[in-house]
């Protein structure tokens, strides 16, 4: 775009005619079916504007101007949009500009502009339009983003002017376009505003880069064989050539030609133009349906039905070629050239500003674009190039020539492009591009797989691979998106391996490492229910054929590592006895793991998980949209959730019933649907606290602790919102994981919660029959249904639920066991919105049957604290024997507002979770921290572990740069999310003298000893567990 100059008023142009008195909307928008859209429209300085069928992209007409030198076409009379009026799916949600937008055909490609200037009786605001393309283009420029004489306005504000005019090119005496379906001011969500401006201020100068790039000096006739193979190995896996007879095909061709003339409207006109149906981007549909009263169908197509209409097109060419008769071959030639001249006709060649946000739209065209390659270069060689600038343009090869911190490692862009960026490179005729533009490929997806914990740019922590195992994607840990990244990744690092292409050894192991973690924190691919975003209850991955591959790399030794958890999870390979011959074995999980940025940890014994979840200023606990996930206020509030081997689903974690209120661990209030759902449209959970995170001890035992605050929630995607929680509740909530047990302790537990009662939940899962058996305090197995038991405290109770999870609560109020039939709203169904999106019709309920306890805290409690066991995998016996002994195998040390800690007598282990920092702790060896921290150490004589980790990320808050930890609100308006973290300073005081053997700190340390006593000071980043190795 070339905002350059704003032109002096050619005298009087806006006003040579009085305000036009038209109807309402002709007052706002013209598609120009009506001829009365002239009145409106004014030429001076030579030309004219008229209406004509000649050219539409929609109905059948449009306004075409015709101009000689020095002409101008002036519009009046025209007014904005209002905000409802304009089609926004998130109305409430997401800031939306007044935009001006018209659709605009160009015969021919120019290097020449056309100037859109704004205003009443004086240009105020205006833009540049290059007319470098030809066929029809969107130009959709808000306000906020051009260029002004005196203010810009500020997004979001309205205008108020009622004209604009349009300047031909200097020095063009003759020329014209045509324009159609134009609005002075609508209003568009500022996302995608912001899209379009990135394509046409970046992404365009990308696409140029990438058209100009040299050969590489390094170019020689062994990169020629390489390319060769790799390109033969990328058609085979992705474009097998499957030969079909003609079974099916009479049908196949007839439905193709219906889609052809009926659908798609396609026709060669007698000039040799073309025309059909307006082709545009689906998620355009609401819009056009509700702001200019066109039909899906009837008025226009979205590209996603043409792309799948092009692709059978194209597979019924490719794979019945040899059976088709020479009329059905010739007619299928002429279907595919002016399906495709169609298709460039309507504004979908490269640089277009079609292609932005409709990525999930073409899959099937860019398939059917390559497929019908050879057919272009040996038949039509001159549409072959601007086919191939297509597929490049949509597939966004151009990203690659974005500087290295401006590139996204997006997942939607991992699942919807990286795989296909292949496919525009083998476009190219010359071996010395398609090696300059792979060598390109290589470095991009090696940064791209690469940690995004090294970046300055804090834009990138929302996206990609993390330092610590974690998937980010929305600010956050996202199976749901990362599970299409990690199936589509490994088949191209293969493809590279063994060439001058392959990623780098860094991107590689982080990679790797990566996909590892999954296996960590899933059973049966399955995720826990508190971190699958917004859709509950499990997240799924399907890695099978991923560990494989990553273990077997071609010019690679076997990866014994990633072998040993492909058997443990899927057996050996049926049709392959290499990891057998090599002795690998199914490996054997069993270890505490943090995860810091995803804000979870997993604990795993004799083939069961526990994942532990919660949120904090930095991460956020769940996510919410108008249609996903509607409640969700506790889905990782402190949550503790036990699966077992085959997964969470077989575990008794299912939709249909399940009580949105009662999540296994977390401490809540027990609410009424309507009240329960977040009033907002989008949410993202967090909470101004710093505290939550995990420490392991050498991977073995850990400890996982959650400072609950819901009187600070608030939302940050979209914008910063205070979310004034109906009963907020505040508690200190840990898990102490030693060995087969977790020790589950809670203080501060306190709520104005009225006449609800503030819960703390230890299971709910479906009944696998109605008489499946629990057993409460008894021998005798409970198998009657409905089931109802209230157990009065102090005294101490157990509880084996059907899944064989034993619980022993210690102290903490009464305790509520029951079995029943319930009756829960569907996930994505709205109370407030359902109404508007329509997502859910007929029955919005589910039901089934369930069993669940929790310990009931009373209504308003303040202060308040409980103790419980958890000991997966048990029996009646064993459960009644730990619970019958005559001391418990630990001791809670500690249990307030300042820190829990727990001693474990079997391991000689004492964790530590302390909430608040500076004050003595009192108990075991540490005699007290500068910061809040959770600590673990292990006594063996005169040697001691020791391992902390501090969970405050301390990142800077990247769109206000003067975020100091401890400030009482550390956000401002347009917080978004935080940057990159960095050192917090933690000094541990010890009891005793210890020299230090050896450490595994990263980021600096010092141990100093002062008469009896030990300081450990260190700099502790991202979460990180650090040890300390000391002897007396």
């Amino acid at each position: 775009m070339n905002y350059m100059y704003l032109s002096p008023l050619l005298g009087g142009l806006f006003i040579l005619s009085s305000p036009v008195l038209a109807d309402e909307a002709l007052s706002k928008r013209h598609d120009f079916e009506q001829r009365s859209c002239l009145d409106h429209y004014r030429v001076a300085g030579g030309g004219e504007a008229t209406i004509t069928s000649s050219k539409s992209k929609f109905g059948s007409h449009a306004l075409r101007w015709d101009w000689g030198d020095g002409s101008v076409l002036s519009v009046t009379g025209l007014n904005p949009m209002a905000l409802e009026e304009s089609g926004l799916k998130y109305m409430d949600s997401f800031p939306a500009s007044p935009t001006f937008i018209t659709w605009i055909y160009n015969e021919n490609i120019s290097d020449q502009s056309l100037r859109f200037e704004f205003g009443d009786n004086g240009a105020k605001l205006g833009f540049s339009f290059p007319l470098d393309f030809e066929g029809w283009s969107l130009i959709k420029m808000p306000y906020f983003a051009m260029e002004a004489r005196a203010r810009v306005p500020a997004m979001g504000e309205p205008i108020e002017f009622s004209g604009f005019r349009v300047i031909s090119p200097k020095g063009n005496r003759r020329g014209r376009v045509f324009l159609d379906n134009l609005a002075l001011a609508c209003y568009e969500d500022n996302r995608s505003l912001k899209v379009h401006l990135r394509i046409l201020n970046g992404e365009r100068k990308a696409f140029e880069r990438m058209q100009q790039l040299p050969a590489s000096p390094f170019f020689g006739k062994e990169n020629s064989k390489q390319i060769a193979r790799i390109e033969s190995e990328y058609v085979q896996k992705y474009y097998p050539n499957r030969k079909l007879g003609r079974e099916g095909l009479e049908r196949v061709l007839q439905k193709l030609e219906a889609q052809f003339g009926q659908d798609f409207h396609i026709e060669r006109r007698a000039d040799d133009s073309i025309s059909g149906i307006a082709l545009v981007d689906d998620e355009r549909a609401y819009y056009l349906e509700s702001c200019w009263g066109l039909k899906t169908g009837t008025d226009f197509c979205g590209i996603k039905t043409f792309g799948v209409f092009f692709l059978e097109l194209t597979k019924t060419y490719t794979s019945r070629k040899e059976v088709l008769t020479e009329e059905e071959k010739s007619r299928l030639e002429e279907m595919m050239v002016n399906s495709l001249t169609y298709l460039l006709d309507q504004g979908w060649s490269g640089k277009s500003t079609h292609f932005m946000r409709v990525s999930y739209r073409l899959r099937e065209l860019s398939q059917g674009m390559f497929l019908c390659r050879d057919f272009l270069k040996n038949k039509h060689p001159k549409l072959l190039i601007p086919v191939r600038d297509s597929l490049c343009w949509a597939q966004k090869v151009q990203n690659m020539f974005f500087q290295k911190q401006e590139r996204s490692a997006n997942f939607d862009f991992f699942r919807l492009h990286m795989g296909n960026i292949p496919a525009g490179i083998f476009l190219f005729a010359e071996d010395s591009k398609k090696d300059a533009l792979l060598r390109r490929y290589s470095e991009f997806l090696s940064t791209a797989i690469d940690s995004q914990d090294e970046r300055e740019d804090a834009h990138y922590d929302r996206w990609g691979f993390r330092m610590d195992g974690t998937t980010f994607h929305h600010w956050g840990h996202y199976p749901a998106y990362a599970n299409a990244s990690f199936s589509k990744i490994p088949p191209l690092i293969k493809l590279l391996n063994e060439s001058d292409y392959r990623v780098s050894d860094r991107a590689l192991e982080n990679f790797r490492k990566a996909l590892l973690s999954v296996r960590l924190y899933t059973q049966n691919q399955q995720t826990g229910f508190g971190m699958t975003g917004r859709h509950p209850l499990t997240a799924s991955y399907t890695l099978k054929e991923s560990y494989r591959t990553m273990a077997l790399l071609p010019g690679n030794p076997l990866d014994r590592e990633m072998a040993s958890a492909y058997v443990r999870q899927w057996d050996y390979p049926q049709d392959s006895s290499s990891f057998l011959d090599a002795g690998i074995e199914a490996e054997e999980l069993s270890g505490f793991w943090t995860f810091p940025y995803g804000g979870f940890s997993i604990h795993r014994r004799n083939g069961w998980m526990m994942t532990f979840k919660g949120y904090n200023r930095y991460t956020w606990g769940s996510e919410t949209y108008i249609d996903a996930n509607r409640f969700s206020r506790y889905i990782a509030a402190g949550t503790a959730q036990v699966v077992y081997g085959q997964g969470a689903r077989a575990s008794g974690y299912h939709n249909d019933g399940w009580d949105w209120n009662r999540m296994p661990g977390a401490t809540i209030v027990p609410l009424p649907w309507e009240r329960l759902e977040s009033k907002e449209e989008i949410v993202a959970l967090k909470s101004l606290q710093i505290f939550m995170g995990g420490v392991h001890l050498e991977n073995q035992d850990g400890v996982f602790a959650m400072d609950l605050d819901e009187s600070t929630a608030f939302n940050f995607d979209p914008a910063y919102k205070e979310l004034n929680l109906f009963a907020p509740v505040q508690a200190q909530k840990s898990y102490f994981c030693l060995g087969d047990r977790v020790i589950c302790l809670g203080s501060g537990v306190s709520a104005k919660s009225g006449d609800y009662p503030v819960e703390t939940i230890l299971f709910q899962n479906k009944l696998p029959a109605v008489d499946s058996a629990l057993w409460v305090d008894r021998d005798q197995a409970v198998t009657e249904f409905p089931y109802e038991k209230e157990l009065s405290g102090p005294e101490s109770h157990w509880v084996l639920d059907s899944y064989g999870t034993g619980y022993i609560l210690y102290s903490g109020g009464e305790l509520k066991v029951k079995k029943a039939h319930q009756t829960s709203p569907k996930y994505d169904y709205s109370y407030r919105f359902n109404e508007r999106t329509k997502k859910v019709k007929g029955d919005p309920y589910t039901q089934g049957d369930f069993a669940s306890a929790w310990i009931n805290h009373g209504s308003s409690p303040n202060n308040q604290s409980y103790e419980y066991v958890v000991i997966p995998q048990t029996s009646v016996e064993e459960l009644k024997g730990r619970f019958n002994q005559p001391a418990k195998d630990y001791e809670v040390l500690r249990q307030d507002q300042i820190a829990h800690i727990v001693k474990d007598k079997k391991s000689a282990t004492t964790g530590y979770a302390v909430f608040d920092a500076d004050a003595p702790l009192g108990f075991g060896p540490i005699r007290q921290v500068s910061h809040e921290s959770l600590v673990m150490l292990k006594e063996d004589g005169g040697e001691l572990v020791l391992s902390v980790a501090v969970p405050d990320l301390n990142a800077t808050d990247f769109t206000h740069k003067s975020h100091i930890r401890g400030q009482s609100k550390p956000y401002a308006e347009g917080y978004q999310e935080p940057g990159p973290s960095r050192d917090v300073e933690l000094v541990i005081t010890l009891n005793e003298a210890f020299k230090l053997i050896r450490t595994d700190a990263e980021y600096g340390h010092q141990v100093a000893i002062d008469g009896g006593s030990t300081s450990i000071t260190l700099n502790c980043r991202h979460g990180k567990t650090t040890h300390f190795y000391l002897e007396k």
